[in-house]
């Protein structure tokens, strides 16, 4: 767009500056007019063409500048970017990590669990076989002597304990 004005702003001091060289002296009146009237305005297109370069020099450092504010913002908000997706990875993980790790600790509990009701279930089971063996061959209060002993005996109380 300034290289545009630029070319515009040329061509009209062009057609001035050739207006200007065919003026006469008879349309001026004196030789003096005419030179000074020239130079005058020689003098004032020379000032022109150097503001608009100046111009056009302003706005292509603006344009640069505000392209390199966008790229370094840019920039700046992949790196912010890439360091957040970094640090979600690295809480996922770690997260990832504390699940499996507690998994694993229910997992354990859960078979020890099982372990100690198979055993509980186990203990039941056999005192309740010696218990239907003791109600056919014996009274009941040798069964409560001997249930007793056999519980006291089988350990299974310091195992819970």
């Amino acid at each position: 767009m300034a290289t545009l004005v630029t070319a515009m702003l040329a061509k009209i001091a062009a057609q001035h500056r050739a207006l200007a060289s065919n003026l006469s002296v008879g349309k001026l009146q004196s030789q003096e007019i005419l030179t000074s009237f020239k130079s005058d305005f020689n003098e004032r297109m020379t000032s022109l063409e150097q503001n608009v370069k100046y111009l056009q020099t302003s706005h292509d450092d603006l344009v640069n500048r505000q392209w390199r504010q966008h790229l370094d913002l840019l920039r700046w908000g992949n790196k912010l970017k890439a360091d957040l997706s970094s640090e979600i990875t690295s809480s996922r993980l770690m997260l990832q990590e504390e699940a499996q790790k507690t998994s694993s600790e229910v997992n354990s509990s859960l078979a020890s669990l099982s372990s100690q009701l198979a055993e509980v279930f186990a203990h039941l089971k056999r005192a309740g076989d010696v218990r239907k063996e003791e109600d056919g061959s014996s009274s009941s209060k040798e069964r409560e002597s001997s249930s007793a002993d056999r519980y006291r005996d089988s350990g299974w109380k310091r195992r819970w304990v």
